[in-house]
C-alpha cells in the first residue's frame, strides 16, 4: 500500500494545482484499487494515473505471493515424499 500511495503522490503534480488537495485526499482509494471513486472525484484524466499507481504496488505483491505459494508447494511435496519413521 505504501508503494501505491508514494506513486500516487508523485503523480499528483501532473494533475495541476487546482486539483492537488483533492487528489491527495484520494490516496486511500488509489491504494485500495478503487479507481472508479478516484475518477468520480477527479475526472477521467486521473483514471490512468490511479491505475498505474495501484499496479505499481499490486504487481510485486502478486509476484511475491506466487513465489511463496511455489515455495510452500515445494516444501509440502518434499515433506510428503518422506516415509514416516516408525
Amino acid at each position: 500500500m505504501n508503494a501505491a500511495a508514494f506513486s500516487w503522490r508523485s503523480a499528483v503534480p501532473e494533475l495541476g494545482n487546482g486539483v492537488r488537495e483533492k487528489a491527495l485526499d484520494q490516496t486511500q482509494n488509489v491504494a485500495g484499487g478503487r479507481v472508479h471513486a478516484v475518477t468520480d472525484a477527479l475526472g477521467s484524466r486521473s483514471s490512468g494515473m490511479a491505475v498505474h499507481s495501484f499496479l505499481h504496488c499490486y504487481q510485486p505483491a502478486v509476484s511475491i505471493a506466487a513465489a511463496c505459494t511455489a515455495l510452500a508447494a515445494g516444501a509440502a511435496y518434499a515433506g510428503y515424499r518422506r516415509r514416516p519413521e516408525r
